[in-house]
């Protein structure tokens, strides 16, 4: 009997064991993917912000040119 129940006690252990060694793989997984997920967003956050501050020194550009052209603009009429 006694070798019955240190068996049993054993064979628990060790498929609790298997099975803690199961969820910790699973969660490892999940890091990763998690992980792997918030590199992508980071990637995909800075290429967003580095084509806003392309639109913006464009947008910027432009104004500055169509300032020039009214001041350029003005100075022709007012020398008429």
């Amino acid at each position: 009997m006694k070798i019955d129940l240190n068996f049993c006690l054993r064979r628990f252990a060790d498929e609790q064991m298997l099975d803690s060694i199961k969820q910790i793989a699973q969660l490892e997984r999940n890091l990763e993917r998690k992980h792997t997920k918030i590199e992508e967003t980071a990637q995909e956050n800075a290429f967003e912000q580095q084509h806003i501050e392309q639109q913006t020194r464009a947008i910027e550009l432009l104004l500055t040119l169509y300032v020039n052209y009214l001041y350029d603009f003005q100075k022709l009429v007012s020398i008429k």
